[in-house]
């Protein structure tokens, strides 16, 4: 029988495989990749009975996606902060940092970062506006700011 936990550096690995030749295959389209997958990633958790994170208020997504992720041991901490028309994330304790950082150190955008896609996918379902992703860099060990552009819908 399979363990109920799989190996983080195991998952970091695969996913860091599937990323790269999805880079090599596409090139800069492989971003388009992740604003498609955070939707999807959204309606996942949902099947998954983790539900609660439609809200628009920043304070309680922030509130509620923190919660979720270090009980799905993504993280240890996520905190947002806005200033404008951008939102930081701060990430401490990443699961996935050896694969943003390996694609990092190969010269590819870290386009596959989970917590961008979820966060994007979060703002645009509850606030109504776009998001881009700016910047993703690290915070220290382990650590990373993922520093999202958000522009409000035209019409």
């Amino acid at each position: 029988m399979a363990p109920e936990k799989i190996d983080r550096l195991g998952t970091n690995a695969l996913l860091y495989a599937f990323t790269k030749a999805l880079h090599r295959a596409v090139g800069g389209s492989a971003a388009a990749v992740m604003r498609q997958a955070g939707p999807d990633m959204l309606n996942e958790l949902g099947a998954l009975g983790i539900n609660g994170l439609d809200s628009p208020d920043l304070h309680v997504l922030e509130e509620r996606l923190g919660k979720l992720t270090k009980e799905l041991g993504f993280c240890d901490d996520i905190s947002f902060e806005e200033e404008g028309d951008n939102l930081k994330l701060h990430v401490k304790g990443c699961s996935f940092w050896e694969l943003t950082q390996g694609l990092k150190e190969e010269g590819i955008p870290p386009f596959a970062c989970p917590f961008a896609g979820i966060a994007i996918a979060l703002v645009e379902k509850n606030l109504g506006v776009r998001a881009r992703i700016k910047e993703i860099s690290p915070e220290g060990e382990r650590a990373s700011l993922i520093h999202l552009e958000l522009v409000k819908k035209q019409g």
